[in-house]
């Protein structure tokens, strides 16, 4: 039997706590948008940095690199 691999949860916003989506933008760019309209931050990354997703990018946090 085969695992079937989930997509990573993504942790909240950096900036209000509050709940992020994914979304996939123009030339396949990956963005994350705080659902929180008070906030209304936005980020991308390059596809790759220092051999991680973009997921892995939005999940890191200073705490986490510095380990």
């Amino acid at each position: 039997m085969s695992k079937i691999k989930s997509k990573p949860t993504l942790k909240t916003c950096p900036f209000c706590g509050k709940r992020v989506n994914s979304v996939k933008g123009f030339g396949g760019i990956q963005f994350f948008e705080c659902t929180n309209k008070r906030c209304g931050a936005m980020v991308s990354f390059r596809k790759y940095i220092e051999g991680k997703t973009e997921i892995e990018k939005w999940n890191g946090r200073i705490t986490d690199e510095t380990d």
